[in-house]
């Protein structure tokens, strides 16, 4: 570790191992004849300079700045506080001198702070109001957010998110955008109220709308809207941008019972927080959404706009998937597609439970691979995968 800094190349860690080849060893996924050395963090001392606040959405969250240090071969000025409470149990203030790390050696992470010198330090001012519309904020510790539904930050992010999770593709950020400020777009209904007539002038100019031309770009966008009134519940409910709430986390609902919206609406916090993969916090945050969204959901469903489809039975129906690495023939939301088509579910994660991990790296020592192995998972590869829905 010591000699780290002056090799020509980045290191993170070392295998140490026989000299002599033993290829029945290596063949192994867990080699016996050799031995992994992860290499601890390496650390920098920084001054803290001040602390930004990042908005995503309704979010607000702390940034540090902080005097530029090198680390793994980088040079790096900030890293992210996380949540208010975070920053409070650090006891960061401007001017702490801090222990900066980068987690994986990739994400800069403020570890901890070695010096509060009180003539030097000044308490971090924690926003109070939003920077849109002007709403109160509400710190409620593990988040600072405005809790203002209308604000027009929290809108645009919806709208954004909606059409990433429903993944309507040739609708993108900067149509939805200028849609948004021209006031043609204020809510996710509106989106499907859309005529071509109402996209046109986001693609032709005036003349060319004068002289009649058709605008195959307006016409291409509405058809694509169009297509995409027809989802599951997980991608409904998901799409509606609640904090830390995607479609992974309404599956573990549906299969645990709650299976149409109805049951969502009427299910109380203590019943979601007894579901397997969630807690408290999890539970009033998407029940506070859920009733934030009701009057919207409830609109689309009831006047057919929307159409949830129920959990299909097909070939991959009781079966779960989860997919790391890089797919050859389709893009990863597309396998995951495919699984729900057939009945199946999707995990972001390794769990017990799961049927299979589907990896092209089959024999990697991942972190994913291992735990599958421990579980006694079967890994497959995509070619595998197919073969199983196409049977």
């Amino acid at each position: 570790m010591e000699e780290r800094k002056n090799l020509e190349f980045d290191i993170d860690g070392l295998v140490i191992k026989e000299r002599n080849i033993n290829l029945e060893d290596s063949f192994r996924n867990r080699p016996d004849r050799q031995i992994a050395f992860k290499f601890s963090l390496e650390e920098a001392i920084s001054t803290i300079k001040e602390v930004e606040w990042s908005v995503n959405g309704e979010t607000y969250t702390p940034v540090a700045i902080f005097d530029e240090v090198e680390l793994n071969g980088t040079r790096v000025t900030r890293a992210s506080l996380a949540n208010p409470d975070t920053m409070r149990a650090l006891n960061v203030k401007i001017g702490s001198k801090v222990v900066v790390v980068k987690r994986g050696e990739i994400i800069p992470k403020i570890e901890s702070v070695v010096e509060n010198n009180p003539s030097t330090t000044s308490p971090i001012i924690v926003p109070c109001e939003c920077e849109v519309c002007h709403s109160k904020l509400v710190d409620a510790g593990s988040r600072l957010y405005c809790a203002n539904k209308n604000c027009a930050k929290r809108v645009l992010h919806q709208l954004l998110k909606f059409q990433q999770v429903v993944d309507i593709r040739d609708l993108g950020e900067t149509l939805i955008t200028e849609l948004f400020n021209s006031k043609k777009v204020q809510s996710i209904k509106d989106l499907y109220s859309l005529s071509i007539e109402d996209l046109v002038p986001f693609f032709l100019n005036q003349e060319s709308i004068e002289n009649e031309k058709q605008s195959l770009g307006a016409e291409k966008v509405y058809k694509s809207i169009q297509s995409h009134k027809n989802m599951s519940l997980p991608t409904f409910i998901g799409a509606f941008d609640i904090e830390g709430i995607g479609e992974t986390t309404i599956e573990k609902l549906v299969e645990a019972g709650f299976n149409s919206l109805e049951k969502l609406f009427e299910a109380t916090v203590d019943q979601i927080a007894a579901v397997y993969g969630f807690a408290q916090i999890t539970a009033q945050t998407l029940k506070e959404g859920l009733n934030e969204n009701k009057e919207e959901m409830l609109y689309l469903v009831n006047n057919g706009i929307i159409t949830l489809q129920l959990q299909t039975e097909g070939l991959l129906t009781g079966k779960s998937f989860c997919f790391t690495g890089e797919l050859v023939t389709m893009k990863r939301a597309d396998a995951e597609k495919l699984v729900k088509e057939n009945g199946g579910t999707t995990k972001s994660s390794v769990t017990k439970d799961l049927s299979y991990l589907v990896t092209n790296d089959t024999e990697s020592g991942s972190s994913k691979n291992q735990k599958a192995q421990k579980f006694g998972i079967p890994i497959i590869n995509e070619k595998e995968f197919l073969t199983l829905v196409q049977k």
